[in-house]
């Protein structure tokens, strides 16, 4: 029986290290170049959309309407490639930018800065660290500044987008996304939110931009387990909100750990492939394509669409197919090196095998589904009623939709 103990004990020491361990990698802040750029790939340089004022750019003296060729020696042709090279860079690196303005090309350079750090007077915002392996992601909570010693509160996940952007948002102080989750900590709820992989103040050996679906899900199921650790949240009352591909997300995780509802705004269900005919077909229109056009767009990239997400046959095998030119040459998908649709080639072809329909069928959980009316990007609100019918299958009564 002693022996048992000490070997308990010795279990207990062990584990308190290594948890202790993981808690104090510290994690340093990234630098903020503070400018937005076009999507789209440009053999003249990334477009500057925005600069951030008081920003690294802005003190740079980088305009709008200036195209950035090169950073620190390297090619610029989009705003995912600035997102990669600047995705390991800290405070306080140097920093040269190579810059198109009108017939002059200028050569700026300068010490980076950090982000501006998030704060507020109704609640304390904590950045945190969740460990997956090797790399170590940055998380931010909002924690109500009224507990009382050993309070438990409601707390709710939120997971973003598709894209491989930051949500650090010190620098957006009118962002509507971080106004909502205010006005949630205000009401009494933690709210919780991760980076993914190789993003923002993020560290480790894989990165956003290269990896797929499903090592990007294993981040929002690992933040998940530390969201439901925190010893001020209560473990069976937490809620996921999921945005865009959020929402695809999110019936993913709660099956990992169990969610007390969950909510979407702007998804689909259908898979990836299927959506994506949607976009050159229906969503066309809302743009202004004709019929026509619309409907000779779709057959166009359909055969590129089925040979990249419903085969496993390589890039360098589907550049060669004489019978896919015609796709990869009416740039209907924006294509950057190995990146489709500013991913990395696997990632949507990974989404893909996902039978999410299913995954809303076993959640066995309340759910909302949320449109917005003039959302373009969700197209139109049928997705709300596939999930609500998933859910709320076999004569259960767990799912609604709501249209604002």
């Amino acid at each position: 029986m002693k022996l048992l103990r000490w070997k308990q004990t010795i279990v207990a020491f062990v584990t308190v290290l290594v948890i202790s361990e993981v808690n104090a990698v510290e994690l340093k802040p990234r630098g903020m170049l503070g400018l937005m750029g076009e999507q789209t790939v440009s053999e003249q340089g990334m477009l500057v959309e925005r600069v951030a004022p008081n920003s690294t750019a802005a003190k740079l003296g980088i305009l709008q309407g200036d195209r950035v060729v090169k950073l620190n020696q390297k090619n610029i042709k989009a705003f995912s490639d600035l997102i990669t090279l600047m995705s390991p860079m800290r405070a306080d690196e140097k920093i040269e930018l190579v810059v198109q303005r009108g017939d002059k090309t200028l050569t700026l350079s300068g010490t980076l800065q950090a982000r501006p750090q998030e704060s507020s007077t109704d609640f304390n915002v904590i950045a945190d660290v969740v460990t997956v392996g090797n790399d170590h992601l940055r998380s931010y909570i909002y924690q109500p500044n009224d507990l009382a010693k050993d309070e438990q509160r409601p707390a709710v996940f939120y997971i973003q987008g598709y894209t491989c952007g930051s949500v650090d948002w010190g620098a957006f102080p009118n962002l509507t996304i971080r106004q909502l989750f205010a006005d949630l900590a205000r009401a009494g709820y933690v709210v919780y939110r991760v980076e993914k992989f190789g993003v923002g103040d993020s560290i480790g050996p894989r990165q956003c931009m290269e990896i797929d679906f499903t090592t990007e899900l294993s981040g929002f199921n690992a933040a998940l387990k530390e969201l439901k650790a925190l010893p001020y949240v209560d473990a069976e009352n937490v809620h996921i909100f999921g945005h865009s591909l959020g929402g695809l997300y999110a019936p993913l995780v709660a099956k990992q750990s169990s969610v007390k509802s969950v909510m979407v705004y702007g998804t689909v269900v259908k898979p990836w492939h299927d959506y994506l005919l949607d976009i050159y077909a229906e969503q066309a229109l809302l743009f202004g394509t004709s019929v026509e056009q619309a409907k000779q767009n779709r057959d166009t990239i359909a055969p590129l669409l089925q040979a990249w997400l419903k085969t496993d046959r390589s890039l360098a095998s589907l550049r060669a197919d004489p019978k896919l030119e015609a796709g990869f040459a009416s740039n209907l998908i924006p294509i950057n090196n190995d990146e489709f649709f500013h991913r990395h080639f696997s990632f949507f072809r990974d989404q893909n095998q996902y039978d999410f329909a299913a995954a809303w069928q076993q959640l066995n959980r309340p759910a909302l589904a949320i449109h917005g009316e003039y959302d373009i990007q969700a197209i139109n609100d049928k997705w709300t009623f596939e999930i609500v019918n998933a859910v709320n299958h076999a004569g259960k009564n767990l799912a609604e939709r709501v249209v604002i």
